[in-house]
């Protein structure tokens, strides 16, 4: 992947821009490119990580996310 002179952000080939907002416009989770479209998971991930540790301790941990998608990201972890 090139970086754009301007932004200095990294530049995206035409080819996975036009697969990731195929699949968005079909309302699927594209099969390549997802890391084109995620912001914002740092935190999260750093909070499942000291989850999965706190469990491996012999600990437990809860975690309830709001909002759309959150079927598929809530869980209980003993």
């Amino acid at each position: 992947m090139t970086i754009h002179p301007q932004t200095n952000a990294p530049k995206i080939k035409a080819k996975d821009r036009d697969a990731v907002i195929q699949s968005l416009r079909a309302g699927v989770v594209p099969r390549s490119g997802q890391h084109l479209i995620q912001v914002g998971r740092v935190q999260e991930l750093e909070a499942l990580i000291k989850d999965l540790d706190r469990v491996g301790a012999g600990g437990s941990s809860s975690r309830f996310v709001i909002g759309a998608g959150a079927i598929a990201q809530c869980g209980t972890y003993a």
